[in-house]
């Protein structure tokens, strides 16, 4: 009994460093991608006030958008099921999927160049640098293709011992 929960108390702590160190390189690539006003050097309060402003515009206006994608998928989900599958409908909610997400795309990119517009040049290059730098993971080798395995005979031994000890009875 003793070792027994020994032996869960191990597998409950592997697991929850296994599940901490997968949530740290998710959140670490996330972080990776955003671009913060922090790393602007030498930002005037007027600036940080202004930038702050334009990021939370942008947030009223992606957040609504966002539940009405949510929405449609969930829509996409509930048309792409049923047992007889009209694809007009299905491309009309794709399509509308596709137009709600490039708003957001379009309007990001409207805050960008509104944050941009805003910074002096020295400043520019460093905000334009913080959201291209190249991804320092390697690329992954594709995988070659696996010889198709022969197929096992299960009963093959047994008819080989059978065989045998059926010569073995005749001698």
């Amino acid at each position: 009994m003793k070792r027994l929960k020994v032996q869960s108390i191990f597998i409950l702590t592997m697991f929850i460093f296994a599940s901490s160190s997968i949530f740290a390189q998710y959140t670490g690539a996330q972080n990776k991608k955003k671009q913060r006003i922090s790393d602007i050097p030498d930002l005037t309060e007027q600036q940080r006030k202004q930038i702050k402003k334009i990021k939370t515009e942008t947030k009223k206006f992606i957040l609504p958008v966002r539940n009405e994608i949510g929405e449609k998928e969930a829509r996409l989900q509930t048309i792409t099921t049923v047992k007889k599958v009209d694809m007009k409908k299905i491309n009309k909610v794709l399509e509308e999927i596709s137009a709600l997400k490039l708003k957001i795309v379009m309007k990001k990119e409207e805050s960008r160049q509104e944050i941009r517009a805003l910074l002096n040049d020295d400043q520019r290059v460093d905000f334009d640098m913080q959201g291209h730098e190249p991804d320092r993971a390697k690329p992954r080798k594709p995988k070659k293709p696996r010889k198709p395995r022969k197929p096992r005979n299960p009963n093959k031994n047994t008819k080989n011992k059978n065989k045998d000890s059926d010569n073995e009875r005749t001698k």
